[in-house]
């Protein structure tokens, strides 16, 4: 998601854009918006969809142990022509068979439509004569004709819509239910834990689907890091409350809070953010409006200066594909954002950004035990809503422009290697059409790329960054105060690039190495990530030395 908080730092000088870095991208530095995981919106994933159960015992049969195959007559089929069928057992005719290979070839036929996605449907073999040889089997194509929820507060949601496509479909097909069961997944607070088939009407293939759901109507989540600098920070904590289908919908509200908790004048953002279905097909509707207040601290207070921005962010979402091991979302958003920075009362920033953005999000698991994330979003500056004009003397960067264009991707792949061990490897880019305005530029430093370094102690307009880590974990599913545990090691490096600039600015590049650990506790509740970083090139301005550097980070989930 776009962040809602602009960059509004100078490019010159140096301490200057420090002072704006502590503001920037708010929403990028909250738990998990850095990961390609927290880009796609990935859910856990419900148990697998029921299947029906097995044929059971042949029925009785009448004639002689073994019957020369004459022919075969399928009553019921309607997913396949008949001719694609009788691909199935077309070797089988003119040959003697027993009543364990009359048995396997209508198990054959089970299996194609499984195999097909039809989980509910099964072959019958009827009770019948076998003298003349012509075999009568019957397809019974199953299907949903009821829904029903389990769990607390199940009975308060109106899921109708996600349901009615599971049973209008006859035979049902693996695709709709597990579309549906995810869609379903997908709603703020509510969690698919379980689901089974109970028969209503077996000869038909008439099931009942239950499906046990975890429904929270309120959340309440803290991050506290100390990835902040001397000027605002180094603690923040970032505070969100929300609450879940208050209508019965899916739809969300939240009220969020990002602050430097021994220092709370230093920085004060605030935001009010709704999502809304559209629909009962993934489509959502969000609208984010954003404020901030920051008066640096530290031995920049002597500066009188002040930070402020405001943003609204409106954003369209929808889930093209949506499966276990496979999901593309599409979205649409609008960002308008004003941000200014104050000296001695003075305005020396006046950034006024309209932009348009076109995102695509793509994860797939599977291949060679692997899962993989990639993104691309094309953003458009648009000269709408008083923007800033080209030029301005109070813009961030006197050479950035507000219809800029702007391309900016990623791509993640983590392997597994083992049942403990795993590994991840990530790319990230961004190439601009114009010099940039400070805050739509590509940076460097913080929890993803140059974890040795502060967010955004680098950045330009295009830009280039890798990362790759080494994982060794282990999950204790019963155990209730330590669920899991990793231990990791981390290598990343990057490299910025200015248009239109010469010298230091021109190109920049960092790198950083460390290690870690991160713990899952009581019952999921808590995770704490503790990590040591150093730089390798780039002298971090934090610092002003090369010195191996501690972080802390804490997530709270209620």
């Amino acid at each position: 998601m776009a962040s809602p908080l602009l960059v509004v730092a100078l490019a010159l000088p140096a301490h200057a854009q420090l002072d704006q870095s502590e503001t920037s991208k708010i929403r990028e530095r909250q738990p998990g918006a850095e990961s390609p995981e927290g880009a796609t919106e990935q859910q856990e994933r419900p148990p697998p969809p029921p299947l029906a159960a097995p044929i059971g015992p042949t029925p009785p049969l009448t004639g002689p142990a073994s019957v020369v195959l004459a022919a075969v007559e399928i009553q019921g089929a309607t997913a396949f022509p008949p001719a694609r069928l009788n691909e199935l057992y077309a070797n089988d005719l003119a040959r003697s068979l027993t009543l364990d290979d009359i048995q396997a070839l209508a198990d054959r036929i089970t299996r194609f439509y499984r195999e097909h996605g039809y989980l509910l449907t099964r072959v019958v073999i009827e009770p019948q004569a076998l003298d003349s040889g012509i075999l009568r089997l019957r397809v019974v194509e199953g299907a949903i004709r009821k829904v029903s929820f389990e769990g607390a507060g199940s009975e308060r949601l109106d899921l109708g819509g996600y349901v009615a496509p599971i049973e209008a479909e006859r035979p049902l097909t693996l695709a709709t239910l597990e579309r549906q069961l995810l869609l379903i997944g997908d709603l703020d607070g509510i969690d698919v834990t379980d689901s089974r088939v109970r028969a209503l009407d077996e000869d038909r293939g008439d099931y009942e689907l239950i499906v046990t759901l975890d429904v929270q109507r309120f959340d309440l989540l803290t991050y506290l890091d100390n990835r902040g600098t001397h000027a605002i920070g180094p603690l923040e904590l970032w505070t969100a409350a929300g609450t879940n289908g208050f209508f019965g919908g899916g739809e969300r509200l939240q009220v969020g809070s990002f602050i430097v908790p021994n220092q709370p004048g230093e920085l004060r953002y605030y935001e009010l953010s709704y999502t809304q279905p559209l629909g009962s097909q993934g489509t959502k509707l969000s609208l984010l409006v954003s404020t901030s207040d920051a008066t640096p601290g530290a031995e920049y207070s002597g500066t009188d200066d002040r930070i402020r921005s405001t943003g609204v962010t409106v954003k369209l979402s929808h889930p093209v594909v949506r499966r276990r091991d496979e999901t593309l979302r599409l979205g649409l958003t609008f960002d308008y954002q004003n941000s200014t920075e104050e000296k001695f009362g003075a305005t020396i920033v006046d950034d006024r950004l309209r932009v348009i953005r076109l995102r695509a999000d793509y994860a797939a698991g599977g291949f060679l035990d692997a899962t993989h994330y990639a993104g691309l979003e094309l953003s458009q500056g648009l000269p709408v809503f008083d923007a800033s004009d080209p030029g301005a003397a109070t813009l961030s960067r006197s050479d950035g422009r507000s219809d800029f264009t702007k391309l900016k991707g990623y791509f993640s792949r983590d392997q597994r290697i083992g049942d403990y061990i795993g590994a991840q490897v990530s790319v990230a880019g961004q190439i601009a059409q114009t010099p940039l305005l400070s805050s739509e530029e590509f940076g460097l430093g913080g929890g993803q790329y140059g974890r040795a370094y502060n967010y955004y102690e680098v950045s330009g307009d295009d830009g280039f960054a890798t990362a790759a880590e080494l994982r060794y974990g282990q999950s204790f599913d019963e155990a209730f105060w330590l669920n899991s545990f990793q231990v990791y090691g981390f290598y990343d490096w990057g490299e910025v690039w200015n248009d239109n600039a010469s010298g230091d600015y021109a190109r920049q590049t960092l790198s950083s190495a460390g290690a870690g650990l991160r713990l899952d506790l009581v019952d999921h509740r808590f995770s704490l990530d503790l990590q040591v970083a150093r730089p390798l090139t780039r002298v971090p301005y934090e610092t002003g030395s090369k010195s191996t550097r501690f972080f802390l980070s804490v997530t709270g989930r209620f």
